[in-house]
Formats: C-alpha cells, structure tokens, sequence
C-alpha cells in the first residue's frame, strides 16, 4: 500500500510540474527573477548597477576579485569578477521597494581582506529606464587590505 502511495504522490508531482512548465514564462532579464506564472510587471521593477575599480593599498588594480551585489533581501546569488585592470560592473534587475544596496567583495586566493559596504537607495542616482520603471546606479571604488 506504501509503494502505491508513493508512485501515486510521484506521479501527481510530475503531471503538476510539467503543468506548470508549460504556463510558466521565464521573466529572467539580466539575472533578475524568473517568474513562473507569467511576466513580471516591468512598472514594478528597477535596475540596479554598481561600478567602480578594486585596488589593494598601493593603489594597484586587482583583477579576479569576486563581487557578491544584493539588495536587502534578495540575494544575487552569482558572482562578478574585477578584470585586468581591477575594474567591475554589476547589475540586478529586481522589484522596486529595497532600501539598501550590500556589496560584498572577497579574494578567492585568500590573499586579501575581504570588504564589506552598504549604500542607501536614497544615495543612488536614480536615471529613466528604457523598459523599466527606472534605474539606479552608484559609482564605489573599493580599497582591499593585505591580509
């Protein structure tokens, strides 16, 4: 009787899944959310992008820096690199309505310090955007301390 109930509770799990892949609509729009029962309404989002240069105390570029960027609390779960010449950029595309920006930058050779910040979305420049409601960008250049 067990057996059953679990093939029936796997097979209900399935048919649903597959059901709501096919109404499901990916709304993924540079690493933002994905929606799963249609489109986001764009009139409720924001992009968010924080540019600047990592430097260690001597002021030289640090390249392959990791850039941990998330608003409140959601998450941006991906990581950005600095490039050669230890510039970043990094955007979100999410909801309206966080009050605070968190930027977390860290070594992956466990070389240097890590850094942590945070700005106010009050203290951002806030810009039009051509398919959302508007768009938020700050300029951080971030120092890093040999461990």
């Amino acid at each position: 009787m067990k057996k059953i109930k679990n093939k029936y509770h796997l097979l209900v799990s399935s048919l649903l899944t597959t059901l709501l892949g096919f109404f499901g609509v990916s709304c993924d729009r540079g690493g933002g959310m994905v929606c799963l029962y249609g489109p986001m309404p764009v009139d409720d989002m924001a992009a968010y992008k924080v540019t600047g240069q990592i430097t260690d105390e001597q002021n030289q570029p640090l390249d392959s820096m990791r850039v941990h960027f998330y608003l409140d609390q959601f998450v941006r779960t991906d990581d950005f690199h600095s490039d050669s010449i230890g510039g970043y950029q990094v955007e979100l595309w999410t909801w309206k309505g966080a009050d605070t920006l968190h930027l977390v930058v860290y070594d992956p050779k466990k070389e240097y310090d890590s850094y942590t910040t945070k700005v106010a979305i009050s203290d951002m420049d806030a810009q039009p955007h051509e398919e959302l409601s508007c768009s938020y960008s700050v300029e951080l250049d971030i120092q890093l301390k040999k461990k």
